[in-house]
């Protein structure tokens, strides 16, 4: 048994360099995908020459909006604008001519986004509701920076507010209203956007811009922290900060991405490319991350069920088990009663699952592990009043219960082995001499993913209800545990770091987190073997080969790496 853990050890992780370096590849097929959408760009120049006044503006959209849609009358955009038509010599104080600056900016940056945008093919009645759309942003942004101006000036903005009542809104509820359309935004291209279309970067800017939006606008303090609060909690519910992390970070499901991506909060938390969210992330609440979590995870599930339809009595089990997460474990189901079936449903699904083979089919099966796992954590860090002490009690005394905790230490594992392997890919920009842009650009592109430090992970939910006996078998394995963690990453350390132009301390961290979490994986796996019998053995042959691993891994990375920069000419 023991030979086939160590073999099965050398097995699992090798799929992963190859999987890395494939997912570059596929990165720049992406890019190469979109240089066809930017030749069918022209001059910005010439747009901005044709684009409409504020009068034209205003003339065509009373055309767009006849039937249907938000009116400008709903909104509150009667009165005169000072942003649109007050020439600078009004303004004032240089406080005033800041908000004009960064509104103009805005505007230009958003217009440049449409033109864009409205080159990708869309049918007139596509492009017309997306123009009526926009112009309801532009609207909203242009009373806010408006309302902020009077502010600076000591004086009321006036605006007249006749929605279907008569009844007008109070100033607060009326910002938090324009805030809406602004987030509105991600609208225009949820319904319209067509996956197979390669228009990710369009995709992408739009989002940025919505972010940028509401950065700048609560820099400016156009809007205080107590609307922005009550927004993104009460009427966005989130859906501002998923729509950005699925837009910018995850057009696709691989692999990698799920496995790096191990804590949808952690990563936003703590992913370089997410630091300009801070001043938005201070403000969410508990429901609101868990709203988050949820539809972050639901998109995932949607996109697994997209690329791998039900071609077994295996798959279509799976599929049954996510229709009935994303109905019964929702942010919107209050009931509840559900919540406990559904969990052991997922544990049974877990436990029954059969050893990893190095055949087609194997990436499938590693994401939906990921996938199982996430849907577990999530129950049990969402809803875990709704599961009784009965049913847990039951739990711990049984041998699901050492399946399980093996697997999470397994998808721990193999996370923190990715996590490395990208903080390695990550340095190794660093050896690329000047002059190979292309390199740059395809190493660039496999390392832009949602990620977190791997320093704050809890990778059990089930580790408080070890008892005794479990306990006594932890202190047992532990001194071999570190033994075997230290044979393990030694195969491959030298190989993360040699060829590097130094020896970053980031790498050498990922590596003691693959050692400690080795360790842990180690000791519920060795637990597991102990209370299975001999002629029960799957579970075990399985997590065995989740962990195949490390030299192989190591072997197919710097061979890709090497093949790559061999391909330009680059000595590595």
């Amino acid at each position: 048994m023991r030979k086939t853990f160590w073999i099965s050890v050398i097995l699992t992780v090798s799929c992963l360099g190859i999987l890395e370096n494939w997912q570059c590849v596929q990165s720049v097929e992406d890019v190469k995908d979109l240089s066809s959408v930017a030749k069918r760009i022209r001059g910005r120049e010439e747009f901005d020459e044709h684009l409409p006044s504020d009068h034209e503006e205003t003339s065509k959209r009373k055309k767009i909006l006849t039937g249907s849609g938000t009116s400008s009358r709903d909104l509150g955009l009667t009165s005169k604008s000072l942003i649109t038509n007050a020439g600078k010599s009004e303004l004032r104080t240089e406080a005033e001519k800041n908000v004009l600056k960064n509104f103009l900016n805005t505007k230009k940056a958003v217009n440049d986004w449409k033109f864009d945008f409205l080159q990708l093919g869309w049918t007139a009645p596509q492009q017309v509701r997306f123009q009526k759309e926009m112009q309801v942003v532009m609207e909203s942004l242009s009373k806010l920076y408006e309302h902020k101006i009077y502010e600076l000036r000591g004086e009321k903005f006036k605006f007249q507010v006749t929605p279907a009542g008569g009844s007008q809104m109070t100033d607060e509820k009326q910002q938090e209203e324009w805030l809406k359309s602004v987030a509105d935004i991600s609208k225009t291209w949820k319904d319209l956007m067509d996956p197979e279309s390669g228009a990710h970067s369009i995709l992408k800017r739009g989002s940025d811009l919505m972010i940028d939006c509401f950065i700048d606008m609560k820099r400016l303090g156009i809007i205080t922290d107590g609307i922005l609060s009550r927004f993104l909690n009460k009427n966005n519910e989130g859906d501002l900060i998923t729509t950005y992390a699925i837009c910018n970070f995850t057009p696709s499901l691989t692999l990698p991405k799920v496995y790096v991506n191990f804590n949808i909060k952690l990563s936003l938390l703590e992913c370089p490319s997410t630091r300009k969210l801070s001043p938005l992330l201070i403000h969410l609440d508990p429901r609101t991350w868990e709203r988050i979590e949820f539809d972050f995870l639901g998109y995932w599930l949607g996109e697994f069920q997209a690329m791998y339809p039900s071609l077994s009595e295996e798959t279509s089990a799976f599929d049954g088990i996510i229709d009935t997460f994303l109905k019964v474990a929702s942010p919107d189901n209050e009931s509840g009663t559900e919540v406990e079936a559904l969990l052991k449903d997922l544990l049974l699904h877990i436990s029954s699952q059969t050893r990893i083979r190095l055949e087609e089919g194997r990436a499938r099966r590693l994401i939906e592990f990921k996938l199982l796992y996430d849907m577990t954590k999530f129950i049990m860090s969402c809803h875990s009043s709704r599961i009784s002490v009965e049913f847990l009690g039951k739990l711990k005394r049984s041998l699901l219960f050492n399946q399980i905790r093996t697997f999470e230490e397994s998808v721990g594992l193999f996370s923190s082995i990715m996590h490395s392997v990208h903080v390695r890919r990550k340095a190794t920009l660093l050896a690329v001499p000047m002059g190979h842009p292309e390199l740059l650009e395809k190493l660039k592109n496999g390392v832009e993913k949602l990620i977190d430090s791997n320093r704050n992970r809890r990778i059990s939910s089930f580790a408080n209800l070890a008892d005794d006996v479990n306990q006594v078998s932890y202190g047992k394995y532990q001194k071999i545990a570190e033994t075997n963690a230290e044979k393990f990453v030694s195969q491959f350390e030298s190989s993360l770091t040699k060829m590097l132009p130094a020896d970053p301390m980031e790498i050498r961290y990922s590596i003691g987190k693959i050692k400690e979490q080795f360790q842990r994986y180690w000791i519920q796996f060795q637990i597991l073997m102990e209370r299975e019998s001999m002629l029960f053995q799957n579970f075990s042959e399985l997590m065995a080969g989740f962990s195949r691993a490390e030299t192989y891994l190591v072997h197919q990375l710097e061979k890709g790496e090497q093949e790559l920069f061999k391909r330009y000419g680059v000595p590595h």
